[in-house]
């Protein structure tokens, strides 16, 4: 599969996103910031769900 294989789903999907979410969403959902790790972690958290 080549790059272009994906572009006609991505604009359909990407059309249907715009339509519930703001620019801004869909922004931050295809580019991603502040991912990765911190430096000299010293915690941890702990979740539960019912």
């Amino acid at each position: 599969m080549t790059g272009s294989d994906f572009e006609a789903p991505q604009k359909l999907v990407m059309g249907d996103m715009k339509q519930f979410f703001t620019g801004a969403v869909v922004d931050h959902a295809m580019n991603p910031r502040d991912v990765g790790g911190l430096p000299d972690d010293d915690g941890f958290a702990l979740t539960h769900s019912d």
